[in-house]
């Protein structure tokens, strides 16, 4: 039929099975070209009027096996339901592969359009960024970003997608509201070691914004699109609340959540049924072999523990059996000295693993896994060449200052004297409140040095040294500093000006105090080189007698094992090493403690910081065997920059229900690390350095208050 507008029309008897498709061309036997279609109703319109004369035909098809008439790769139906954004008969609408993808098909493109992402709780992750539109119509549509190119999604819909809208009006119909919502932007992030019993089947999980509050009606629109358009992973797509935010709305609408069978995984399970997960990755090699906390390593060995240690020394490489948070001094440790690490699960049963326990091997950690193989001697010297300083190094020991000083007296500029530990508390006095700084002393560099003359300790040093087997045989070299520490601290004396001295410092504290003996050495607390876990604090109680005696607990531990080790390795002199003391109270009975980090450490494109917190005195640098701490982000993500709260995990030495730090502590604690972080970036001299970060610990005293007792520069 030819109407007035000269355009054909065609009628078709309709079908609920079928649709049809009007195609045009010149000849009979070339009649190739799609112009119209229809998929409800009973007419074809040419939408172009015949100007020459020209023939039809009209294609039946199935609903079932769809045709492709345009040859974009998405199928005429698909098309046909999105009528807002794509054409069936228009192949213009495709999207090219280094923008993104509307399907995606297996694995293989699943990582072709995703990129690695340190998201908290997981190192490496793959994420693949998505942007939903049309959340409002009964058939959505998901543009997979291919994310490499389009790390963020507002590029995304102004470069490829090419809307004309503002990005304030963008932000509008897609973040922070349920009435004005057209689009949700989200990811996808592979949790390839996420283990359900015995089996690692992996995860796909779908993210929001951690401070948008997504209700159950859109995640359940992203959840059926992305199933639609990612069909091979159906089975292993779950909704992954991120924050407080959305944790807490998924808590009041979880009936919904239920009655749709939707799957949803939590933070603290989902991270606490991973069977892998990368600590510092990396390539290492040398001796493979089971070790536990206590044990004798040396700097080639390759030690499985089932915990943690807590007092680790220089390995090659650490692999353990329990998972590990970012701010434990084991994984402070492997960062600060690139120490390939990993969590794996059941590690002494690993089938890469159980078999080559005693044989040196070359070890390679991963994002997605570890990759180990046999090694040779000559491999394992070459790569300890490789990984050691070329060139001795020589810490800064100023012997200048002669006496102990009250921390009002001192700064940054003292470190040289006092040490890195005292000199920051001394200086974090300068911009925080007296309440949250304790008050104290500073033993200096030149009280060890006077002590370790007096009793000629360093000519006993040097002749232990000499003897070969000290360098050859840890067993002996272990042994040999023992009984070095015990003529520290048990067969020596104190020269009677110091003892005058440190006992003047114990006066200045209340007769009941605990007085709290921290290490500050010259090989600690420093850019590059934090030594976490190097050297020992004790608490001197008023029952102990004189401070001194505990004071050289502390000197001692500048002959541990592990801080030898890791001198040695560094090649620093040891005899230009020095300890200082830190002295202020101990408040026993604390109700939390924790560390953190004064930067968002997995999106530097938002203000945050990271902290790592648990109850009572079960420090998380060093925790007991089995425990958890509170593990969480916080970032200025709301939508006026307020600071959301995203949950790793939860201690588990509390109550489902409870945090370890209120919202109010919370609040405290970032103000004091936004002021840690302004003041020190100066201190340091690194304000154009967008990287540099403060590593603080702290405590909730048994009265409830806010207590930072230390801060060194973050080990990147």
């Amino acid at each position: 039929m030819l109407g007035e507008s000269r355009r054909v029309e065609v009628r078709v008897p309709f079908s609920s099975g079928s649709y049809h498709v009007l195609y045009q061309g010149q000849s009979p036997s070339l009649l190739d070209q799609p112009v119209a279609i229809t998929t409800e109703g009973d007419r074809l319109i040419d939408p172009k009027p015949l100007r020459l004369a020209a023939f039809y035909r009209v294609k039946r098809v199935g609903l079932a096996s769809p045709d492709d008439s345009d040859r974009d790769g998405l199928d005429d139906i698909f098309e046909s339901r999105r009528p807002d954004y794509l054409n069936p008969l228009d192949a213009s609408d495709a999207l090219r592969p280094q923008a993104g993808a509307y399907f995606i098909r297996d694995r293989d493109s699943f990582e072709q359009f995703s990129d690695r992402d340190d998201s908290p709780g997981a190192l490496g992750v793959r994420q693949l960024k998505f942007l939903l539109v049309g959340v409002g119509t009964t058939s959505p549509l998901v543009y997979f970003m291919n994310s490499r190119n389009y790390p963020l999604h507002a590029r995304f819909v102004f470069d490829v997608l090419r809307w004309n809208i503002s990005i304030a009006e963008y932000s509008a119909q897609t973040y922070f509201t349920d009435t004005h919502r057209k689009n949700l932007a989200g990811s996808i992030v592979a949790y390839d070691g996420y283990q359900l019993g015995s089996a690692t089947n992996g995860l796909y999980a779908i993210e929001f914004w951690p401070a948008d509050p997504i209700k159950f009606d859109f995640v359940r629109k992203a959840f059926d699109a992305i199933k639609e358009q990612m069909p091979w992973a159906a089975d292993q797509l779950a909704y992954h609340p991120t924050g407080l935010t959305q944790e807490g709305l998924y808590a009041r609408e979880s009936a919904k959540f239920r009655a749709s069978n939707l799957p949803v995984i939590l933070s603290e399970q989902l991270f606490g049924s991973l069977s892998f997960s990368p600590v510092y990755p990396g390539i290492a090699f040398g001796l493979l072999r089971a070790a536990d906390d206590g044990s004798i390593t040396t700097t080639r060995d390759i030690a499985i523990f089932q915990n943690a240690p807590i007092r680790p020394g220089r390995v090659a490489g650490i692999i353990t059996a329990t998972p590990q948070t970012p701010l434990s001094h084991f994984a402070l440790i492997a960062r600060q000295n690139r120490t390939p690490s990993a969590y794996i699960k059941n590690a002494l049963k690993h089938p890469q693993l159980s078999l080559l326990v005693g044989k040196l091997i070359r070890l390679e950690v991963t994002p997605d896994g570890i990759q180990v193989r046999e090694a040779t001697a000559q491999e394992v010297q070459d790569w300890e060449d490789s990984v050691r300083p070329k060139a001795p190094q020589m810490p800064v020991r100023d012997l200048s200052e002669q006496r102990i000083r009250n921390l009002t007296d001192l700064g940054s500029t003292n470190s040289t004297t006092v040490g890195a530990k005292a000199a920051n508390v001394a200086e974090l006095a300068k911009i925080l409140s007296k309440a949250t700084v304790p008050e104290g002393y500073a033993i200096p560099y030149f009280f060890y040095d006077e002590f370790m003359k007096y009793n000629g300790f360093y000519e006993v040093m040097r002749g232990l040294m000499a003897n070969p087997e000290f360098s050859s045989n840890a067993v002996f070299r272990a042994q040999a500093l023992l009984g070095f520490r015990n003529q520290i601290i048990n067969q020596s004396a104190i020269p009677e000006w110091m003892a005058v001295a440190l006992d003047e410092a114990q006066r200045a504290f209340p007769p009941d105090a605990r007085i709290r003996c921290r290490s500050s050495g010259n090989n600690e607390d420093l850019p590059g080189l934090n030594g976490a876990g190097l050297y020992d604090s004790f608490t001197h109680r008023p029952d102990e007698g004189a401070l001194a005696n505990t004071v050289k607990q502390v000197w001692a531990s500048l002959w541990n094992l592990r801080a030898v080790e890791e001198r040695e390795f560094q090649k620093i002199d040891h005899f230009k090493s020095a300890m200082g003391v830190l002295l202020h109270r101990s408040f026993p009975n604390e109700q939390a403690n924790g560390v953190a980090v004064t930067r968002n450490l997995f999106d530097p494109n938002w203000p945050g910081f990271y902290v790592n917190a648990q109850i009572g005195e079960n420090l998380v640098t060093n925790p007991l065997p089995g425990t958890v701490p509170d593990e969480f982000l916080v970032s200025a993500i709301g939508p006026s920059g307020e600071y959301e709260a995203q949950y790793v995990r939860y201690s588990n030495q509390t109550t489902a229900s409870k945090r370890v730090l209120s919202r109010d502590q919370i609040d405290q604690l970032i103000q004091v690390m936004a002021a840690i972080q302004v003041h020190f970036r100066i201190v340091y001299q690194e304000e154009d350095n967008p990287e540099f970060a403060m590593e603080l610990e702290f405590k909730i005293t048994a009265e409830g208050v806010l207590s930072v007792k230390q801060a060194r520069p973050w080990v990147n």
